[in-house]
């Protein structure tokens, strides 16, 4: 199923958000992308109900069931083991739209309130 990006934005962590829609979602959700590791392709994103990676050079996902507390690396895990991963896929352009942004917010020292940094000098590698 093709997911819908839209909203594309730096947030205050100094890595990116954005918008996405994918199938079963009556809204789309914010999700926050994850300071991204040197030599990454797993682009690790999260939603205040979801939890997931984008893999940066095929644009396909993979996300957390909907859970309304919240989702988490272990409710990923839990979902993988029991087969109830929902997987989507991003437009060829959605995905060149969101891996310029992240590409731009690499930095060994991002974030833009002047109380939370983080290291995102991975995100320069991203495919």
């Amino acid at each position: 199923m093709k997911a819908v990006i839209n909203s594309i934005r730096k947030n205050r962590m100094g890595t990116i958000s954005f918008n996405m829609l994918i199938k079963g979602m009556r809204k789309e959700q914010d999700f926050i992308v994850y300071p991204m590791a040197s030599k990454t392709v797993e682009i690790m994103i999260q939603s205040g109900k979801r939890f997931g990676f984008l893999n940066a050079e095929t644009g396909k996902g993979t996300l957390t069931a909907n859970r309304a507390n919240g989702a988490y690396s272990i409710d990923y895990s839990i979902d993988r083991m029991n087969n109830k991963l929902v997987e989507f896929e991003v437009s060829d352009l959605d995905l060149q739209a969101l891996k310029m942004q992240v590409f731009v917010s690499a930095s060994s020292k991002a974030g833009d309130n002047g109380v939370i940094y983080t290291d995102n000098s991975g995100a320069k590698e991203i495919i």
